[in-house]
């Protein structure tokens, strides 16, 4: 019995089932890292986005079919435009005035992208892209952490009694020979004298014992902005 070749280009049974597999599994890897990184949005958010973005192009290949008169192009264009929504949900900015989940809202946007090209048959750019998100997220993410930890730069949270003490404690700074980068006042802090600032350490200069010597200064107080350096 001969087994008739399949138009993976058409809308049938198994290649709508081929369609909603592969939206599923490469939204499912990408969303997989962002919830191994704790992010708001896991592997369910994002193969539900990739899915139904699927979905809406199978819709639009249905509709440009058996209904030529309609413009099959705004179904896609309202999923590109509308996850920007979904998207601002993951973007939180911390009491720190740090800006985080932009990476987790734009893998959304990026997961529903994945779903319209599946969707439409588009698999080879699907699969390209895919595999580009998955070493930018997984691979890219372990090069930063090393240069940043070969990195002469540090941010900390300086906290200080009154413009004495400031004035002290970035005459220390100075006296150190560590250069003073950029310093803004740090608003959302619990401290009313909370500023952000980072600094450029010589390669001779032992952070943790400067710290050390810091914190010793009357009225003042030097915190890594993330916690102890690691």
């Amino acid at each position: 019995m001969k087994i008739p070749a399949i138009n993976f280009e058409e809308l049938n049974f198994i290649t709508i089932l081929i369609r909603c597999l592969m939206a599923m599994i490469l939204g499912g890897l990408i969303g997989f890292e962002r919830g191994l990184n704790n992010q708001p949005a896991g592997m369910r958010t994002y193969i539900l986005v990739s899915v139904t973005s699927a979905m809406v192009m199978m819709t639009n290949q249905f509709v440009a079919k058996f209904y030529p008169g309609v413009d099959p192009s705004r179904m896609g264009a309202q999923v590109v435009s509308g996850i920007g929504f979904l998207g601002a949900g993951m973007i939180l900015i911390t009491n720190r005035d740090k800006v985080k989940g932009l990476t987790t809202a734009a893998g959304l946007w990026s997961s529903a992208c994945l779903g319209l090209a599946v969707g439409i048959g588009f698999y080879e750019v699907a699969l390209v892209v895919a595999i580009i998100l998955i070493i930018t997220l997984v691979y890219l993410q372990k090069v930063k952490h090393r240069l940043k930890d070969r990195s002469p730069y540090e941010q900390f949270i300086l906290q200080t009694q009154d413009i004495d003490s400031f004035n002290q404690a970035i005459a220390f700074i100075n006296d150190s020979l560590i250069t003073i980068n950029k310093i803004r006042p740090c608003s959302t802090h619990k401290s009313d004298q909370a500023y952000l600032i980072e600094l450029e350490f010589p390669l001779e200069v032992n952070v943790e014992k400067f710290i050390s010597e810091f914190n010793q200064l009357k009225g003042s107080q030097l915190l890594f902005e993330d916690g102890p350096s690691k």
